[in-house]
Formats: C-alpha cells, sequence, structure tokens
C-alpha cells in the first residue's frame, strides 16, 4: 500500500511547476540561470519542507512514531504521563557527633575534569561515633548523582563536632528526563494491560505504580487522631491500613502516622482518615499541620519510589510478583508494601487493584545477584574509570535479564584508551573467561543484576 502522504524532492516539485507552466503560457524556457528555473526551483523547495512538515504530523499521530511533544499529548490521553528528571538518593556517614540538620551539604569534591557534585541531608539525624548513616540526595537533578562510593568526602555545610564524611555505597535513582523510547514502551504496556488481572496488566500496574497524595484540608493539631483531607475518591490510597508521611512546606517529612485498614472515611465532609497514630518511628515526634499541607504514602528518605523493573511468577491460584526500585542499595520494604496493595486493590473504583478474582498475590524485592570483575588491561585509559562503565552496565539489567561475558568484555574492551585485556585476566564470579558462556552471569525470574567489586588494574 502507498504511503498516503506523497513524498517529492525540490526538484520533483520544480520539475511538475515547469512542465505546468509550460502547458498553461507556453514558456519552457529552462536553461540554467533563467527566472523560470530558479523560481521554480525556490518554490520547489518550499513545497518539499511543507510536505516534511505534513509527514512529521502524520507520523505523529501513531503511537509506535510519535516522538517530543506529540508523544506526550498521546500518552496524556492515556493517563501515563512522561516521569522528569529525578535526583539521585543515598546515605553518608560522619566521623563525629553532632546533630546533622535537614539541607546540610556534602560533596564529590571537584576535580580538574569535574564539577563539585553537591549532596543535602534530607532528614535531620543525630550522630554519634559514624552512626547512623545520614539519609541525602543530590541537589541537582540526573544521572551526574549517580556516584560511586567512598566519593562524598568533601563536608561543605561545616558542622561543629564533625571531622569527615564518607558514602560506603554507591548513590543511585538519578535519572535524565524519560526519553522518547522508554516513555513510548511505558505508554503501550499500559494500554495492553488496561483489561486488568491478566499476567501483562499487573507488570503494567508496577511499572506505572505512583506514590499517591492528599492535602490536608483544616488545621490539624498534634494530639487528634484524624485528619481532614482532599478527595479520597480520587486516589488509590489503600485502605488496607499503613503509614503516611506528613509534609513541611519546603516538601520535608514533618511527621509520621500510621493508619490501621477501615480508616478511610469518604461518608465525611470533607473526607478523612482515622484512627492515626501520631509521630511514629523513625520520624519525628507528633506536631501541628496547617490546612494545605501535603500528605503522601510513605517510603523511607534516600528510597527509590519507583519500580524500574518487574516479573511475576504464576501457580494455580496464586502469583508471586518480584520489582526492582533501580536502587543499587535495594528496594526498600515500604515500596514493596505499597505495590502489593496497589495490586490487590480493595475491588472498589477507586482501588480496584490488577489482582485476578480468586487469586491470591504477594509481591517481593528482587534478589539481588552481585558478580565480582577484575580484569587486567593495556592502554591509556582511567581504570577506575572503565570499572565504573562496567559497574554502571552490570547496574542497568532488568529482571531476569542475563550478564553474558562477552558483554562485559566488551564494555571493557570498547572502553576510550583501551587497547585490549591481558589474556586470561577477565575473572567473573572467580570464573575466568574463555570465549565460552562458563563465566555468563544468569538470573532466574526473581533476580536481578547488580554490580560487586570490580577491579580493573
Amino acid at each position: 500500500m502507498a504511503d498516503p502522504v506523497l513524498i517529492k524532492t525540490a526538484e520533483e516539485f520544480a520539475e511538475d511547476i515547469r512542465a505546468q507552466l509550460a502547458i498553461e503560457t507556453g514558456i519552457a524556457d529552462t536553461s540554467m540561470g533563467s527566472a523560470i528555473r530558479s523560481l521554480s526551483f525556490g518554490l520547489g523547495m518550499e513545497l518539499e519542507h511543507l510536505g516534511y512538515q505534513v509527514f512529521k504530523a502524520q507520523l505523529n499521530g501513531f503511537l509506535k512514531r510519535a516522538t517530543g511533544q506529540a508523544l506526550d499529548d498521546l500518552g496524556s490521553d492515556w493517563g501515563v504521563v512522561r516521569r522528569e528528571e529525578t535526583k539521585a538518593v543515598g546515605e553518608v556517614t560522619y566521623t563525629g557527633s553532632a546533630t546533622v540538620p535537614v539541607g546540610a551539604l556534602v560533596s564529590v569534591p571537584a576535580t580538574s575534569i569535574s564539577d563539585r557534585i553537591d549532596f543535602e541531608v534530607t532528614q535531620e539525624t543525630v550522630v554519634a561515633s559514624g552512626s547512623p548513616n545520614v539519609p541525602v540526595q543530590a541537589v541537582l537533578e540526573g544521572s551526574a548523582g549517580n556516584v560511586l562510593g567512598n566519593t562524598i568526602t568533601q563536608i561543605t555545610t561545616g558542622i561543629s563536632g564533625l571531622t569527615a564524611v564518607t558514602n560506603a555505597s554507591v548513590t543511585s535513582g538519578g535519572q535524565e528526563q524519560e526519553n522518547d523510547d522508554v516513555y513510548r514502551d511505558r505508554i503501550l504496556a499500559h494500554i495492553e494491560g488496561l483489561s486488568r488481572g491478566t499476567p501483562v496488566s499487573i507488570v503494567d500496574g508496577c511499572l506505572n505504580f505512583e506514590i499517591e497524595q492528599v492535602v490536608l484540608q483544616s488545621d490539624a493539631t498534634a494530639i487528634q487522631n484524624f485528619v481532614e483531607v482532599s478527595d479520597l475518591n480520587l486516589v488509590s490510597i489503600s485502605d488496607a491500613g499503613g503509614t503516611l508521611a506528613i509534609l513541611d512546606s519546603a516538601g520535608n517529612v514533618a511527621e509520621l502516622v500510621s493508619y490501621p485498614p477501615g480508616s478511610l472515611d469518604l461518608s465525611s465532609s470533607p473526607h478523612r482518615i482515622t484512627g492515626l497514630t501520631r509521630g511514629v518511628s523513625p520520624g519525628p515526634s507528633a506536631t501541628t499541620h496547617t490546612n494545605g499541607s501535603i500528605i503522601k504514602e510513605y517510603v523511607a528518605a534516600g528510597e527509590a519510589a519507583v519500580v524500574r523493573s518487574a516479573l511475576l511468577e504464576e501457580s494455580p491460584g496464586h502469583v508471586d510478583v518480584y520489582i526492582d526500585s533501580g536502587s543499587t542499595s535495594g528496594t526498600a520494604a515500604e515500596l514493596v508494601a505499597l505495590v502489593e496493595k496497589r495490586l490487590r486493590g480493595d475491588g472498589t473504583a477507586r482501588d480496584p487493584g490488577y489482582r485476578p478474582a480468586g487469586v491470591t498475590l504477594n509481591c517481593y524485592a528482587a534478589v539481588r545477584v552481585q558478580p565480582t570483575v577484575e580484569a587486567t588491561v593495556v592502554g591509556s585509559a582511567n581504570k577506575a574509570e572503565v570499572a565504573a562503565a562496567v559497574e554502571e552496565y552490570l547496574n542497568n539489567r532488568k529482571l531476569g535479564e542475563d550478564a553474558p561475558a562477552y558483554e562485559i568484555a566488551a564494555v571493557i574492551s570498547d572502553y576510550p584508551g583501551v587497547e585490549n585485556i591481558l589474556s586470561g585476566t577477565l575473572v567473573i564470579n572467580g570464573t575466568a573467561h574463555d570465549g565460552t558462556s562458563s563465566a555468563d552471569v544468569t538470573t532466574t525470574t526473581k533476580q536481578i543484576i547488580y554490580s560487586g567489586v570490580v577491579t580493573i588494574s
């Protein structure tokens, strides 16, 4: 079938214009430099550009071909919004004793080739003798905030009593705005999963999970056991009980509250969440809150709150769902619990769930497989940067996705400045790569690969 939009070049348009002029006027001067030739080619250029714009408009009407704003518009029609940039999160450990306030800065120091990378403390913490760990997030959005362990070594906001800082583990979760390909796949998965109750829809429910929130509709004292909130019919906050975070005006956790099953009162005006236990650990003590404060489902500071990858295992009458948040520190237990509640639902239009009738469903954090990699390379490449490239490759596997040894070898050998890998020195989990699959890192549907120790010498 011919393409419905006829694509012609500027010269083809010009030839058609000259031919029609010859028919209509008898003028057929097509010699180089003639006015007719120049005019017809100029018109042809404009018509070619116009045709290209029409062709683009046609493509942007189809989800599988649309890009940019057109894809955003199509996605919004299905209720799927492009995810914006996110900030990397992690934990640091101070040396010394003091109270670390929210907003205190620590940093990866600047070098001759990179700018300083700042992180801010997200929860006031009393530290003594290097404990406990303090949650931080990058000041700026994007993947630049995903840094290696033991690189946050600068105390940028000086605090009396603290002499040093470091991060034992990597920071993670920082990403650029969702690109067209990833966003399109998520829209298509959502559409395919709209029937609910199917394996595809359950995975879609995980990948499109979002933290729900409501707004306080009146002031709340420090002792009352209920809060009046905005329309609960518009959110899927579970009526099965859980923990909610009440935020202050800066978006930080002002208090954590727990609520038992059956606490959502949709008959009152405004709606209420009742039976609250105030000031639960590990949040601040109970306090007053003002009308307009945000209340949201709780995932601990420093933990990712989205699902990056999901798979399920089925047996008669039962489904086990395994999820991963993309955080190298592990998927938060609070996130697993929230996703499980969302998948189960309560059968109402407000919270329909994805679980088929007569089927039990449980949700688990994916099991981490953390292979060690070591290799000796020849060339001028920075060895730490090569190791970081291997870590990035391993940390971007999805649930059930293997890491073949030859791909790990390619990541190393293709890095700028690496001339070759010395024979027999690429060892993965204690097995030397010999060109076969013997050193491959393999997984099951409940496992996901993340980097262990990578040593490039």
